[in-house]
């Protein structure tokens, strides 16, 4: 998770939409789930949910 966190902060530092898009969908593969918004929003969303959960453990 730490190295997903490294790159959506410096995909979103530089706006590689190509790299956004790509990176969402490993993302997505990786967790099993389809994309249903914004690339750049859906790994934050990714993220944010990781830290709730992991919280409340």
């Amino acid at each position: 998770m730490r190295k997903i966190k490294d790159i959506y902060t410096g995909v979103k530092r530089h706006a590689g939409h190509t790299i956004i898009l790509e990176f969402s969908k490993k993302v997505s593969a990786l967790i099993d789930v389809t994309l249903q918004e914004k690339s750049l929003q859906f790994v934050g969303k990714v993220i944010a949910d990781y830290n709730y959960y992991t919280q409340k453990l």
